[in-house]
């Protein structure tokens, strides 16, 4: 039910801001000093997972979870191009767009 943003923490935080905020990011997963480092992220409600705790949280998860019905056209994650104007752009790359990519003329269920 989430997509996947990825960003670079080598980036500007003015294009990290524009980035998380065009995407309406709920959550953001790093790693502690990233989080540290990047001052901003402190109004977006963020998850090291880096440490100890994190163990303990995800172990509580069984290997054998019920799967997950996934609709090709759910989006998958959002990627950021520079844009003409400079200003980055979120293009939507859906679970189907994805099969397309790893199986090019195969029918592939997702």
């Amino acid at each position: 039910g989430a997509a996947y943003v990825p960003l670079d923490p080598a980036y500007p935080a003015s294009r990290l801001q524009h980035m998380i905020a065009t995407s309406a990011c709920k959550l953001i997963l790093s790693e502690q000093h990233l989080l540290e480092e990047l001052s901003f992220l402190s109004d977006y409600q963020t998850l090291p997972l880096d440490g100890h705790w994190h163990h303990a949280l995800l172990g509580r998860y069984s290997d054998s979870a019920p799967a997950v019905t996934v609709v090709p056209d759910q989006l998958a994650y959002i990627i950021f191009t520079s844009g003409s104007t400079g200003v980055p752009k979120g293009v939507l790359i859906s679970h189907a767009n994805i099969t397309s990519l790893v199986a090019p003329g195969n029918s592939v269920a997702v």
